[in-house]
């Protein structure tokens, strides 16, 4: 695999991992969960590693991320 996939999938993994948890979290240990809402939560969860790994791999390439530092430097400037 290229260096950009495996980047690209660690990021989008991280970002997954993360959601799983907050839901977790914020349903206190699933104790408060929906049952009806399974569905839309696996959905959530498959699209957010989708957007994760898309706007990952959009990231790595070059003019896109001149684009990302400078919109950040403008941003903390003042």
């Amino acid at each position: 695999m290229h260096r950009e996939v495996v980047k690209a999938t660690l990021t989008a993994t991280g970002v997954t991992l993360a959601l799983v948890l907050g839901i977790v979290v914020g349903s206190r240990n699933l104790e408060h969960f929906d049952a009806a809402l399974v569905g839309y939560t696996f959905a959530t969860v498959a699209a957010a590693f989708g957007i994760a790994y898309r706007y990952s791999m959009w990231l790595q390439r070059p003019p896109t991320n001149v684009y990302w530092h400078r919109g950040w430097q403008l941003f903390f400037s003042g």
